[in-house]
């Protein structure tokens, strides 16, 4: 009964409906994305690289479903909030989800949220059509949320 009273009333759903093997698979595509982090094409005329994190965000939610890809997203950017190096670069902390980078990471959830939604709900029967469509749409929501707040944030 004590340990009921340390979960607030909010948390205790979510809590008990995630299974351990859910958990591993959010904490595997957590880590594949921060090595993808780590591999990163840095471009001349943006403060923001092409990282490899991008396809992993967005394959997290295609294949462990919108809500557990959002999550394991959402785990990789508390993360580098944390202080944990694992944005592009080895940089970590709230300046760099405050500066150019930061729209793409929460472009990251929200890709992986539209990804995974399109993977399960779309009616085609051709699992790669459906793939193709949630990963293509997926990236277009990373760029629309990190464009703008690139520009936000440089000036350009």
């Amino acid at each position: 009964m004590a340990d009921a009273e340390l979960i607030p009333a909010s948390a205790e759903g979510l809590v008990s409906s995630i299974s351990i093997r859910q958990m591993v698979w959010v904490a595997f595509f957590t880590a594949l994305t921060a090595v993808g982090a780590w591999i990163a094409v840095p471009l001349p005329f943006s403060p923001v690289p092409i990282a490899l994190a991008s396809l992993f965000a967005l394959l997290s939610g295609a294949i462990l479903g919108k809500w557990l890809g959002a999550l394991s997203q959402s785990v990789y950017v508390l993360m580098g909030l944390a202080g944990i190096p694992v944005f592009a670069r080895f940089t970590a902390g709230p300046g760099i989800v405050a500066g150019p980078t930061g729209g793409y990471l929460a472009g990251y959830i929200a890709g992986a949220f539209v990804a995974g939604m399109l993977v399960e709900y779309l009616p085609v029967r051709r699992m790669a059509v459906r793939f193709a469509v949630g990963l293509t749409a997926g990236t277009m929501v990373i760029y629309a949320v990190g464009v703008p707040w690139l520009a936000l944030v440089t000036g350009m």
